[in-house]
């Protein structure tokens, strides 16, 4: 399926609205909307934002409402999107008739079944978000996974029509799927296929929701219920900073950088408490005793009780000079996408600049990126950074499980396999002990005979 590039844009005849198509490199079909409104008040307000009609606002001699247009407009750009679905799924650039045609008799197009697919994945996310206490954000991520089944078929598909080989379909979706990154300067570059990791994740999410659909009788058989659970992933590096790499961290003069500052002792916070950024965000003054600190974590809801060390002591001694935060914050409230953003460029001023090689699969396709670590650190590095920090200077893995969460040894497996060079380092300790003499090995030998 070939995506075709489309813009849309609404613009008036006067006062009446209309939208306007473009698309195959300049062809165009207008469609009225069927309402008019009102650039401005009677004030001279605006009451059009280029796309939406602003809240509170009435239009036209009768008066009507924005939210009556507004929907409107969306069901409009729905059918639009439905209809150019449609051409893509078969691989045709519509003529200008085609694309009218199809709209205009998109309520004719769509059957019962079309209607249930869309409807069936509201019921599940509205049943399963209640029933599995859903965050908003996990909400949307399944969501986001459950439409791409449209995006990959069509919006004609029902279940029961996919088989092996529609199932084929879907997974050549994924492998075929750009994706932009954007790098340190804000350049984006555009990746071709998603990640083994990435579509296992999704596929997952699919197959739960195709599960519930078969147990609610909804379907009979789709073949993604039965598939293999997994494609074939490489581990990927842990990333996270050593003790020397902190310190670089730490020295750097950020006197009149306020937002760098904040974090780095954000960061430095979770390097020195195993603390998730979400965790680090929410902590609050209340939750903070002369030694220790008490968490609610909000991604499992475990209650921790976190000890403080010298390091994190000064970071919460600082902060208390401050206290500048509101609602009873320790730390600023900032945006994820910024704080790993800040975090990056923190890592660059320090030179923490060391080779790092990704190896993933699409498919059987194998990929080798490189980067610099700066450019691989992430909110996670700290509480990586505590853990592997932790058992390297011989912190038992069940202390560290108490103060992090983790609920079993399999998830600290592979924090304590990048930890060998302490394992050899604390080896070295026999070459401190005194030889044994010839004499004693030689009384020894004849005891044991």
């Amino acid at each position: 399926m070939t995506p075709i590039k489309r813009n849309l844009l609404y613009i008036f005849r006067d006062s009446l609205l209309r939208l306007r198509i473009t698309w195959n490199h300049g062809t165009a079909l207008t469609l009225s909307v069927g309402y008019h409104v009102d650039k401005t008040d009677a004030r001279g307000k605006s009451s059009w934002d280029g796309s939406r009609c602003r809240k509170n606002t009435t239009h036209g001699k009768d008066r009507i409402s924005a939210g009556i247009i507004n929907k409107a407009l969306e069901n409009l750009e729905d059918k639009v999107s439905k209809a150019f679905f449609f051409f893509e799924n078969i691989d045709h650039i519509p003529s200008k008739e085609e694309l009218k045609s199809r709209i205009e008799n998109s309520d004719e197009n769509t059957t019962k079944d079309q209607k249930k697919l869309i409807e069936l994945i509201d019921e599940f996310l509205n049943e399963q978000s209640i029933l599995n206490q859903w965050s908003m954000s996990m909400l949307v991520n399944v969501r986001k996974c459950l439409l791409y089944l449209i995006e990959a078929y069509g919006p004609d598909i029902q279940l029961d029509d996919i088989d092996d080989t529609q199932y084929a379909k879907l997974l050549k979706f994924f492998y075929n799927r750009q994706t932009i990154v954007k790098t340190l300067d804000d350049v984006p570059i555009i990746r071709k296929g998603l990640k083994n990791t990435t579509i296992n994740s999704y596929l997952n999410n699919i197959r739960r929701f195709v599960r519930w659909a078969e147990k609610k009788k909804y379907c009979t058989t789709c073949t993604i219920a039965n598939q293999a659970p997994n494609l074939k992933t490489i581990k990927k590096p842990i990333i996270f900073l050593e003790w020397s790499e902190l310190i670089k961290l730490k020295n750097l003069d950020l006197e009149f950088l306020e937002g760098y500052y904040n974090a780095r002792e954000m960061f430095l916070f979770c390097c020195f408490t195993g603390l998730r950024y979400s965790d680090m965000k929410a902590l609050r003054w209340s939750n903070v005793y002369e030694d220790h600190i008490e968490v609610v974590t909000q991604k499992t809801a475990d209650r921790l009780s976190i000890d403080l060390n010298k390091f994190s002591k000064e970071i919460l001694e600082k902060r208390k000079n401050l206290k500048t935060e509101e609602d009873g914050f320790v730390f600023p409230q900032m945006s994820l996408n910024h704080f790993n953003v800040l975090l990056i460029k923190l890592a660059k001023m320090a030179n923490i600049d060391s080779d790092i090689e990704f190896v993933q699969l699409s498919g059987a396709e194998k990929q080798v990126i490189k980067l610099k670590k700066y450019e691989c650190i992430s909110s996670h590095a700290g509480r990586r950074t505590f853990v592997c920090n932790s058992l390297s200077i011989g912190i038992p893995p069940n202390i560290v499980m108490k103060w992090t969460g983790h609920k079993n040894y399999k998830s600290m497996n592979p924090y304590i396999d990048i930890t060998s060079s302490a394992k050899q380092e604390n080896m070295k300790l026999f070459d401190n002990l005194p030889p044994l003499s010839p004499d004693s090995s030689s009384e020894n030998s004849s005891d044991l005979s």
